[in-house]
């Protein structure tokens, strides 16, 4: 079993509020819409910015109080897409490692610091 219903029901909500951001975010007229790249995750299409949306929401559920989980989180759920991959290949990750030292507060600034 996946998890008690309050768990789901929690994932369910990250999920669409994720997703909302990203839709705003694609819509609005810096950001690159329609020529996006799109991925598939099981039953899910994502693009970048959906993906990157959906990240910061899962890594953000665990501070105050885990800042190194909030960092692994978004390490690993970042790996999880190609193109927001590049972001953690160029060093990102190392200094999310470091900014765990510096408390959950640097480690929220790291996090919401990634461009959707």
């Amino acid at each position: 079993m996946k998890g008690t219903e309050e768990e789901l029901e929690a994932d369910e909500k990250c999920n669409s509020i994720a997703i909302e951001r990203a839709e705003a975010l694609r819509a609005s007229p810096r950001h690159g819409g329609a020529n996006e790249m799109v991925v598939t995750t099981g039953h899910e299409q994502k693009t970048r910015a959906e993906h990157v949306a959906w990240c910061k929401v899962r890594a953000l559920e665990y501070l105050p109080h885990d800042p190194r989980n909030a960092t692994a989180s978004m390490m690993s759920d970042m790996n999880k897409h190609p193109e927001s991959a590049r972001s953690m290949a160029g060093g990102m990750g190392v200094i999310g490692m470091f900014e765990v030292a510096n408390g959950a507060e640097a480690v929220r600034r790291w996090i919401e610091g990634f461009n959707e």
